[in-house]
């Protein structure tokens, strides 16, 4: 037997519950991003079938009545092998944006689009001052609400203004750092992304609605930007017929990522130039000349995080070089059922999992036109999903391994003595 996907769409919120619409799904994407230092960002949107008028505003359908903005949307995955089934795994949750309605008096079709929920919390302006804590306490305190007299932070999916809540998932070192809020920050995205994020020297990504709750929750890492036990996955990708757990490449993509470049850094908190600290790859900057960046109103480490001068020194150590690397690759769920081993079912399951298939370690091999074939070890950073009833269609966008991956003692990719230059 080989291996099989199989797709679910769902909406709903803690009114509702989860309603499944799956057979009225005729195609869709999922587009997923990591920034650094900064929040992950998601998007999704599904095309239906209206032909039968169920989802025609107003029209007596089954779903004419449908409040659609006070909605999560739920795209997950079911991977099945003669070995049985992984069970569904969530691809992307989110919140609905748009819905609009395209009607010929022969075709209709229904097309809703949908974000990720910190996307639309982060658009929110922050209520605080100053505050010293660890990112989950933050989370709380800027995305939460404990004042039913304030508006909600968050999208409330039918449950009260303080009837939600949020949850970072630590994948790491849970240090406590000062962030200065109002007035430095004009959104929480802002405040997130160039205050706390940037004195962390890290990523968070967006992951799972509970919608019963509703509970919003998120993953970060800390400054060794590694995933380590139970949520690192390691990928194999091959572009000749895969084995055992490995995965296919059908078309990869080559180049020098320039605009990842940084050999020049300026770090400060809350706008105060007594903490602005600088520091300089001069080597690089004599090759490719200055490559700029600062984070001028970033957090500070409370107790044993990174100082902001080790930040800096960070940033220039690990991208002051220009990396030929694969920076895209792409292939098909048709390739994994006609060429994969049954044994690289749940790999194939952990890569379209939201919760294991970004910021991961991967070894992409592949042959270039006029060389020998080669290895290289890359992060998942970012993926778009195309999805239709015949097939589905993966793209992943890459950044170099060994300058966004620490080192990780008896790893095969970032941690082989003497082989692995670390950041």
């Amino acid at each position: 037997m080989a291996i099989t996907t199989t797709w679910r769409f769902r909406f709903g919120n803690k009114l509702t519950a989860l309603t499944d619409i799956t057979t009225f799904v005729m195609s869709g994407f999922v587009s997923q991003k990591c920034g650094f230092p900064e929040m992950a960002r998601g998007n999704a949107q599904i095309v239906i079938n209206n032909r039968t008028g169920a989802f025609t505003t107003l029209g007596g359908g089954t779903y004419g009545t449908v409040d659609w903005f006070n909605m999560a949307l739920s795209i997950d995955v079911n991977v099945t092998s003669s070995a049985g089934s992984t069970g569904y795994v969530t691809v992307f949750d989110g919140i609905l944006q748009s819905f609009s309605l395209e009607d010929d008096g022969i075709s209709s079709y229904v097309t809703i689009d949908a974000v990720d929920a910190f996307s639309v919390g982060g658009r929110n302006t922050p209520d605080f001052t100053d505050y010293l804590g660890s990112l989950d306490e933050w989370t709380t305190r800027w995305f939460g609400n404990s004042n039913p007299a304030l508006p909600a932070n968050m999208p409330t999916l039918g449950a009260s203004s303080t009837g939600y809540t949020v949850t970072a998932v630590p994948l790491g070192l849970n240090f406590s750092y000062s962030v200065k809020g109002v007035p430095i920050f004009s959104s929480l995205a802002e405040a997130l992304n160039n205050g706390q994020l940037a004195g962390m020297f890290t990523v968070a990504i967006p992951t799972t609605i509970d919608v019963t709750a509703p509970d919003f929750k998120y993953q970060f890492l800390d400054s060794t930007l590694t995933k380590t036990g139970a949520s690192r996955k390691v990928y194999e990708f091959i572009e000749e017929t895969p084995t055992g757990t490995k995965l296919p490449i059908s078309q990869i993509k080559e180049g020098y990522q320039e605009e990842l470049l940084t050999n020049s850094v300026k770090m400060g908190f809350s706008n105060d130039p007594l903490s602005f600290v600088s520091k300089q790859n001069f080597d690089s900057i004599k090759k490719y000349g200055p490559r700029y960046r600062q984070y001028l109103v970033s957090s500070i480490s409370g107790t044993g995080g990174l100082s902001l001068t080790q930040i800096a020194q960070n940033w220039v150590n690990r991208f002051g070089d220009i990396n030929f690397l694969p920076y895209n690759f792409s292939f098909s769920s048709k390739q994994v059922e006609n060429y994969c081993d049954e044994a690289a079912r749940d790999q194939w399951s952990n890569l379209l999992s939201v919760e294991y298939g970004l910021w991961q370690t991967a070894t992409v091999t592949y042959t270039p036109t006029g060389c020998s074939q080669r290895s290289r070890v890359v992060v998942i950073a970012g993926r778009t999903i195309t999805f239709d009833p015949a097939q589905t269609f993966m793209s992943f966008d890459l950044l170099p391994g060994h300058d966004y991956q620490s080192f990780l003692l008896n790893s095969n990719e970032i941690g082989l003595l003497d082989t692995d230059r670390l950041g």
